[in-house]
């Protein structure tokens, strides 16, 4: 998909994701490393690596999110390794080919075949991955955050707390308080706040839903509190916000 923003609260999935930016300047943090994404920059993300994105309001950005286990040649190297450069710049791409390819997938991949679809993800998906290279990676490093941020992404529209997150998870409260406040950088109830939000922009979206019914979709115990995470993430109330993209 190609779209104009891209803001997301940290996290984490089994896809993999390549990013590339069209116009503007964005931030990348992937696994506690910060880089800098411009123009004809390309992102390669790994499954279960944990990663979030900050950008200004004028960026152009094409996005790809597949399963690893739908490129057969390439579903090893997704699961087992990590790779050494994720962020590939536009000076190596020049005359690669992969920003043109990148344009025409996005251009033709909703009207293709699924076998088509399936060729298209596997020739940019090996071009960029090559370039990437790729290393076996020892897992365990981050278990207990990637624990934690599944748990999260999983039950954010239930009623958590740290105390409910520790108690399932058989964690202490404080190691998860520290958890987000030095390996994620952000406070647990911002971060859960975030996971709703983004949730809540996909129905205003995506449906004609009422705003009462997804606030509480969305996990939010009142509209009140709602709107005012709402406003704090992104900068319009969900009203505005549905008036502008529906």
């Amino acid at each position: 998909m190609c779209n104009d923003r891209i803001r997301y609260a940290p996290h984490l999935h089994s896809d993999a994701e390549i990013v590339t930016l069209f116009a503007g300047r964005a931030t990348l943090l992937l696994d506690g490393a910060e880089y800098i994404l411009e123009a004809g920059d390309f992102a390669v993300i790994f499954p279960n690596r944990l990663h979030s994105y900050r950008a200004d309001d004028a960026v152009t950005v094409g996005k790809f999110i597949f399963s690893p286990r739908d490129l057969p040649p390439l579903t090893e190297i997704f699961e087992t390794q990590r790779p050494q450069t994720p962020v590939i710049r536009a000076a190596r791409l020049r005359d690669s080919g992969i920003p043109q390819l990148a344009q025409e997938i996005l251009s033709a991949y909703a009207d293709a075949a699924p076998a088509v679809r399936r060729a298209y993800l596997m020739l940019l998906s090996a071009k960029l991955v090559t370039l990437c290279a790729p290393e076996k990676t020892q897992d365990g490093d981050n278990t207990a955050v990637l624990r934690v941020l599944a748990y999260c992404e999983k039950s954010f529209a239930e009623p958590l707390t740290l105390d409910s997150v520790a108690h399932a998870l058989f964690l202490s409260k404080s190691y998860i308080s520290h958890i987000f406040s030095d390996k994620i950088g952000i406070p647990f109830r911002q971060y859960i706040n975030r996971l709703r939000v983004d949730a809540a922009e996909r129905l205003l979206r995506e449906t004609d839903r009422s705003i009462t019914d997804i606030a509480a979709a969305a996990g939010f115990s009142g509209i009140r509190t709602f709107n005012r995470a709402f406003h704090l993430n992104t900068g319009m109330s969900p009203r505005a916000y549905a008036k502008e993209h529906r």
